[in-house]
């Protein structure tokens, strides 16, 4: 954590004087900075530049809220996680900031999105993205959190009698993929995409990418976009 902190303070000191020629010198127990006389050849367009921290766990999630412009997910975060364990912690984080509130930090959520209107097709699509972050054992509680412990037991064994983590698939359920991904048709994407409303301030959809062709991520990806062009209105 005081890596973080003390890093998250040095790019924005740097993007404060990069144009000045002066000397930045910042002391720090985990990473100081110094540069002598550094001057960028160019002008900056801006020096207040939002900086995200991608965060899951509670001490992240609170560092987030305290120091962070923004928090976003990784690819997995379902909507009652968001409410139950994510924004309690922004909450606390915010908190220790004076003068810091709920809306001076962007909350983004990362969705896995699949579209078929087979539904078996879109969730195997996706099944080896959940496999790739089932076999992560620090992420048991967020598995145990959807009542998914067991099934990301069954991916850990397979992790480790020596598979590699784009080809678990198999071995994630049907119930995880419905837990933590948006697949389905169109309008039963649409569904699960509006339960984040009032909760994330944007959702990122983002295509399937481990364990399947280049060009069924492509697919999933236009079809994403095809979507979003169809249903913006509704959306916004």
């Amino acid at each position: 954590m005081p890596h973080v902190r003390e890093t998250v303070r040095n790019i924005r000191h740097f993007w404060q004087t990069c144009t000045t020629g002066s000397e930045i010198a910042l002391t720090g127990d985990y990473e100081p900075m110094h540069i002598r006389g550094y001057q960028r050849p160019f002008a900056v367009g801006r020096t207040d530049i939002p900086i995200y921290l991608a965060a899951m766990g509670p001490q992240m999630t609170r560092l987030a809220g305290t120091i962070g412009d923004g928090w976003i997910s990784h690819e997995l975060c379902s909507p009652a996680y968001l409410a139950e364990r994510v924004l309690p912690e922004l909450a606390a984080g915010i908190a220790r900031t004076p003068g810091k509130t709920r809306a001076d930090v962007d909350v983004v959520v990362s969705a896995c999105c699949s579209i078929d209107d087979d539904l078996r097709v879109a969730r195997r699509r996706v099944a080896g993205l959940v496999g790739f972050y089932a076999s992560v054992r620090t992420y048991a509680d967020f598995f145990d959190f959807h009542g998914l412990a067991g099934d990301q037991e069954r991916v850990v064994e397979a992790f480790r009698s020596g598979r590699g983590a784009d080809y678990l698939a198999d071995t994630v359920s049907d119930a995880m993929v419905d837990a933590l991904t948006l697949v389905g048709d169109r309008d039963r994407v649409v569904e699960r995409l509006l339960a984040y409303r009032g909760l994330a301030d944007s959702v990122k959809l983002s295509p399937p990418t481990h364990g399947v062709s280049a060009a069924d991520t492509r697919l999933a990806q236009d079809r994403i976009i095809a979507m979003i062009a169809d249903v913006k209105e509704d959306l916004a």
